[in-house]
């Protein structure tokens, strides 16, 4: 089974690719979409021993130490988690979305700088917006034929028209990561009963062949 992948945020700009094994394959609807929350609850035990292994593992290719990566185990009631680290040799950027709604600003008019005919104090036209059909000069009255309205309807006239003058504007922006050298691997059993469904033998089989599959990818 292909490993489920997420980013962890570890700092402000920085990001840590995470591969997620499950020991039975058949635990993802249980790990992604069950109401307690499980993986929040994983990366929330986690994310504490993060930096202080990444920095464990910096010093130790620092000083060229070829041995197998440190493993840590954690248990809570509902899972148990083997963590630990590979080198990554894959290069990509990550990129996240964010739209916010906020009050439009009037519209500036910037006519006078393409004809060059600017003065030295910048004069700002507010442009209105003209929804309303072209008006023939027949159509409008003589001087004296003006039906009058009560103040009250004006009133009612303006406040029907302003809730359409207040128009939401969409601003999309983009927030950028960099992506650490290392791939974090979780290897996540599930506990029934408080105990866990797979033997030991079986789980250190799993985290070998994770170990075969990250080292297969720096190959490639």
């Amino acid at each position: 089974m292909a490993p489920i992948r997420r980013y962890l945020r570890i700092s402000k700009y920085s990001v840590l690719e995470c591969r997620i094994y499950l020991e039975n394959p058949s635990d993802a609807r249980w790990l992604l979409f069950s109401n307690h929350q499980v993986l929040p609850r994983i990366f929330a035990t986690i994310k504490p021993l993060v930096l202080p292994k990444l920095r464990e593992e910096n010093e130790r290719a620092l000083a060229k130490k070829k041995s197998n990566p440190v493993k840590d185990v954690l248990v809570e009631d509902d899972f148990e988690v083997v963590m630990f680290l590979r080198e990554s040799g894959t290069r990509h950027s990550l990129l996240t979305k964010q739209k916010e709604f906020g009050k439009r600003g009037a519209i500036r008019s910037n006519s006078n700088k393409l004809t060059g005919t600017a003065t030295t104090a910048e004069e700002v036209i507010l442009v209105e917006s003209d929804e309303e059909a072209d008006i023939s000069i027949d159509d409008i009255p003589e001087t004296g034929s003006e039906s009058r309205t009560s103040e009250g309807a004006k009133d009612r006239d303006l406040e029907e028209d302003e809730p359409g003058d207040k128009k939401l504007q969409l601003t999309t922006s983009y927030e950028g990561f960099s992506i650490w050298g290392w791939t974090l691997c979780l290897l996540v059993t599930r506990k029934t009963g408080g105990r866990t469904k797979s033997a030991p033998a079986s789980t250190a089989l799993m985290e070998e062949w994770i170990g075969t599959q990250v080292q297969s990818g720096l190959e490639e």
